[in-house]
């Protein structure tokens, strides 16, 4: 009989923790699903950001090549001719040529 009771209590401490560990691998894949999910809207999130960027940045490039035709048509306006500029269209020749520049330089005004 002591044998029985000893067989039971080793079978029974077994079997909780056997319990005990499906137990937390049913939490470690729920907590691996959901960092999935939390993954999937950061992506869908960082997507809708892209985008945005994306029109963005393609409103920024029309609006770059209006300014630069307007700057064009300044220049074919001006009364001096390709070959001798005047100050002012030099200037806008100078920043149309050297993107560097763009960041800062003050036109001229006659």
């Amino acid at each position: 009989m002591k044998e029985l009771t000893r067989v039971s209590k080793l079978s029974d401490r077994h079997e909780t923790q056997l319990r005990g560990k499906l137990v937390t691998i049913d939490d470690i894949r729920g907590d691996g699903l959901n960092d999935l999910d939390l993954l999937a809207q950061d992506f869908q999130h960082m997507s809708l950001v892209v985008k945005s960027v994306q029109r963005n940045y393609r409103r920024l490039l029309k609006q770059n090549r209006r300014l630069q035709v307007l700057l064009l048509k300044s220049m074919d306006r001006c009364y001096c001719w390709p070959g001798n500029r005047c100050d002012r269209c030099q200037e806008i020749l100078e920043v149309l040529g050297n993107p560097s520049l763009c960041d800062y330089v003050e036109l001229t005004e006659d």
